[in-house]
């Protein structure tokens, strides 16, 4: 890694992010767990096993660790010693082997590095989050950072004859917004960067529209059919077809061995000779069943073609029901299959429909060749349904190095002790002010007796002190939610550990005190000198 390599940080997730910009950009990064915890009481960097660029399968799990060599040398510990880290976020114990020894003649050298899914434990984030985004090289921030700093916008032109829902997925599965549409119309929506997809939930079906690659404007147009019709070809006998509630329909028109439905968009079953086939239907379609009708030249040179079909998060599918036909209307095949599925094809234009659940994605293609094609069910493969708000872009200052800050750590960390210092700080204003009022009240009345020009002791000390307490109050509450708000939030103090775990102490407690003590302490020097000149 380059010792000039950046890292960023944002309100999106970011080992969702990190595969956006992978995938826009073709940038390859990575998201990576961070962590702080005490190391045999040593308040230390906790990193996963990402961050030392080269596989450790065979030597890191969960019951061991890695040490930089300044860390080791610190600790005063060997390959084969055990060390107990404690996580400063989840206070669990966990009594690790040390599997190595590193040396990298750079900040990571003080670091602890444990397995993927030991950082995580420690830090109590979910599977399916990082705490950061590393890069190679700083030429690569600045050109992410562009497209990180603005929103884009996205524009759906529809028209669709039903009432609908039009949502919009991140590339992990979650919905980042959804909203009911009918008839035609526009919407138009600023969206950060970032690989979406746009899918019209239907009641006869979910639809995904489009794959949208944000790092643009981009408009997309949605047109369904209030009506599609199904020609069954070249088939003498009537066949039997059935919607998803298994109501048997009749054909609008029969002759000459055709069949014509006129029907809604949905899912349909048609019984062919003892055999059920589903049928989505999206789009007018002509089918020609009757495979043993068809004659196939036997020296029409085949292709090989394989369909990946993953669920949107990048796991395969367990099973899927997948109908190819020709572009003349041919019955290739209709059958479930787990996610791979490979067939020899000759060459000419298909129709590849495949279904999961609610979802069905049509495909027009054209094979000419050997091919792989990869289709992706905008569904995850642990069927939850994650929502996830508009998300807000914040970047740190540029030439904040990831190897030499512990991140979001500590930015929780900071936050943590900011609402806790400014709980502690309100109870202490409330003893101090009612201290402070009683014995100001009666220092005045002392005053107003010896005749003491109290009113510019109001004006000068009294009311600017009471002025100071209660601004560092407010700036207190106002930093607490803006670190909530903001998180992560570029601060403009030391990132080293104790420096800032310890600066909310300073910026609110200290200030409290000297101002009570200056006033006072101006009050005694005041009333001496008063003495003095009587």
């Amino acid at each position: 890694m380059d010792s000039s390599a950046k890292s960023i940080y944002t309100s999106i997730i970011p080992a969702r992010l990190a595969r956006d910009i992978e995938d826009v950009l073709g940038i390859p990064v990575k998201a990576v767990t961070t962590t702080l915890g005490y190391v045999d009481n040593l308040l230390t960097p906790i990193w996963d096993e990402s961050m030392l660029e080269e596989p450790t399968p065979s030597i890191l799990n969960v019951s061991s660790c890695i040490l930089g060599k300044r860390l080791a040398e610190r600790l005063k510990k060997n390959v084969g010693d055990t060390v107990i880290v404690v996580g400063i976020l989840r206070r669990e114990v966990h009594v690790l082997r040390v599997a190595n020894i590193k040396y990298f003649n750079d900040p990571r050298d003080d670091y602890l590095f444990v397995s993927k899914e030991l950082a995580k434990k420690l830090r109590g984030a979910k599977d399916t989050d990082a705490s950061i985004i590393i890069f190679n090289t700083s030429e690569e921030v600045l050109r992410v950072n562009k497209y990180l700093s603005q929103t884009y916008e996205l524009r759906i032109l529809y028209d669709i004859p039903v009432e609908a829902k039009l949502r919009i997925l991140a590339s992990d599965g979650s919905r980042v917004l959804e909203k009911p549409i009918m008839d035609q119309g526009t919407e138009v929506f600023r969206i950060p960067f970032g690989s979406y997809e746009v899918v019209i939930s239907t009641p006869y079906a979910d639809i995904p529209i489009a794959s949208v690659k944000l790092n643009d404007s981009v408009t997309v147009n949605v047109k369904l059919k209030d009506y599609v019709t199904l020609k069954i070809l070249d088939y003498p006998a009537q066949p039997e077809l059935k919607d998803a509630r298994g109501v048997s329909l009749k054909p609008t028109s029969q002759g000459n061995n055709t069949w014509v439905y006129k029907v809604l968009p949905g899912l349909y079953t048609l019984i062919i000779s003892g055999r059920e086939l589903e049928i989505p239907l999206l789009s007018d379609l002509e089918l020609r069943p009757c495979l043993e009708c068809i004659e196939r030249p036997k020296s029409l040179e085949t292709y090989n073609v394989i369909f990946e079909m993953t669920y949107i998060d990048g796991k395969p599918v367990d099973e899927v029901y997948l109908t190819i036909l020709s572009a003349d209307g041919n019955l290739i095949t209709s059958i479930k299959t787990p996610g791979i599925y490979e067939i020899d094809l000759h060459k000419g234009d298909y129709i590849f429909i495949a279904r999961k659940g609610s979802y069905v994605r049509e495909i027009r293609m054209n094979v000419q060749e050997d091919k792989t094609v990869r289709v992706t069910i905008p569904l995850r493969s642990d069927n939850r349904i994650l929502y996830s708000s508009m998300p807000k872009v914040k970047l740190l200052l540029l030439g904040y190095d990831p190897l030499s800050s512990i991140t979001l750590t500590i930015l929780s960390a900071e936050l943590a002790l900011l609402v806790s210092t400014t709980t502690v700080s309100f109870l202490a204003y409330m003893v101090i002010f009612g201290y402070f009022f009683k014995s100001s009240s009666t220092e005045l009345e002392k005053l107003k007796e010896l005749r003491f020009p109290y009113k510019l002791y109001l004006k000068t000390i009294y009311l600017p002190m009471l002025s100071l307490i209660l601004i560092i109050s407010l700036v207190s509450i106002f930093a607490t939610i803006g670190l909530a708000l903001e998180i992560p939030w570029p601060l403009p103090f030391s990132t080293k550990p104790i420096g800032s775990l310890l600066w909310p102490y300073f910026i609110i407690i200290a200030p409290v005190f000297f101002s009570y003590t200056l006033t006072f302490l101006l009050l005694s020097i005041g009333k001496d000198v008063f003495r003095t000149f009587n």
